[in-house]
């Protein structure tokens, strides 16, 4: 066998195997602590040969169900949600010495769940706060938000079946001092549910998803950000998935995104009390120099659900209700004539990591410009 073939059968078996799931428990009520973990794959190479290397990823969680389970809900306002004592974590160890970065995402619980899909409140109602748990301090990093707020991470054609990308982050190896990471999680029903919705139950799990540190390109991307009247807007803050990975920008409203993954994300720009909202997809290429492309809105769509529209456009489906002012659950909606998907980008890279010269422009109609 040549050594091209070689190579060729290690990189098909990586790429099979470099993603495994860690199942981790969303329960508000706390009664045991177990364990659970995330394999991962780094493949290494030089003159000599290629070789495999393998980490773990040690998910640490608390509860008796593979599940956050809550029924029989009255609605409360997000100030009532955020209040509760009730807090599920997550803990995330990397118990080798290769560094590794993850994804958290959260879906409906449909094996330990309501044996009724029918009695599953919608997702549009169901609420997440999300902290980040360091030095004894909890600090809320995402939310309040619905379920429908996050972007598609695995897309199903039954829409229960959707896995939804929460926040994502890197855990370096037992030699690098940064060895974990702890969120925690509330859940809530949302004031703005139907009175029917109480009757219901949701059921809501979240996966722990590895990789290698490096098995794609994480790029840095550096660029201004300016408001309408091209002035350089200072000490905002330039968020990527519920400020999983952030920029302040400065004087020049000069900024620099590091370490930033392949995949779609939320984009957020927070200047003062004004947030303007989008969606980002950072892809890698071959090609020798980078690029960006926007949505041009509205899109003509026939026949598609929202969970439909959202995977194809990569954008989160709540966003595309509340531009285009639906009133219906998520679940009630078929899309049919234009539809508006608003400030949806996609960066795509090419061989080098580093993106330099990226121009956003947020205006006061909540409208992102963006351009290299």
């Amino acid at each position: 066998m040549t050594m091209s073939k070689i190579k060729k059968g290690l990189k098909k078996f990586y790429d099979n195997k470099r993603l495994f799931i860690a199942t981790c428990v969303l329960l508000l009520t706390v009664s045991t602590v177990g364990v659970s973990y995330s394999a991962f794959f780094a493949v290494k190479t030089n003159s000599a040969n290629q070789t495999i290397q393998t980490g773990t990823l040690a998910v640490t969680y608390s509860g008796s169900s593979p599940s956050l389970t809550v029924s029989n809900l009255l609605p409360m306002s997000d100030e009532a949600g955020l209040a509760q004592s009730s807090v599920k974590s997550i803990y995330i160890q990397n118990t080798s010495t290769l560094a590794s970065k993850f994804v958290i995402n959260v879906g409906y619980d449909l094996v330990n769940g309501s044996s009724s899909l029918n009695n599953l409140t919608p997702i549009d109602f169901v609420r997440l706060a999300v902290y980040k748990y360091e030095n004894s301090t909890s600090t809320l990093i995402a939310g309040p938000l619905s379920i429908s707020d996050l972007p598609i991470y695995t897309y199903n054609s039954d829409s229960k079946s959707n896995r939804y990308l929460l926040v994502l982050g890197n855990v370096g190896g037992t030699g690098s001092g940064n060895v974990s990471k702890t969120y925690q999680i509330k859940a809530w029903l949302s004031s703005n549910a139907t009175p029917s919705a109480s009757e219901s139950g949701f059921y809501i799990n979240s996966d722990v998803v590895a990789r290698a540190d490096g098995d794609t390109l994480n790029y840095t991307i550096s660029g201004t950000l300016k408001n309408g009247s091209n002035t350089a807007i200072n000490g905002a803050t330039i968020s990527l998935q519920n400020k999983s990975i952030t920029a302040t920008t400065n004087s020049s409203g000069a900024f620099t995104l590091t370490n930033v993954p392949v995949g779609s994300y939320n984009l957020d720009i927070i200047s003062g009390s004004t947030t303007y909202s989008g969606s980002l997809t950072i892809n890698e290429s071959l090609g020798s120099s980078a690029s960006v492309t926007t949505l041009t809105s509205p899109v003509s769509i026939s026949g598609k659900s929202v969970y439909e529209a959202a995977n194809t456009y990569k954008v989160a489906p709540g966003k595309i209700v509340n531009y285009n002012n639906y009133i219906q659950k998520i679940d009630d909606i078929t899309l049919n004539g234009n539809v508006v998907i608003k400030n949806d980008f996609t960066l795509t890279g090419g061989l080098n990591s580093t993106i330099t010269g990226l121009k956003i422009t947020a205006s006061t109609d909540n409208t992102i410009t963006m351009s290299l």
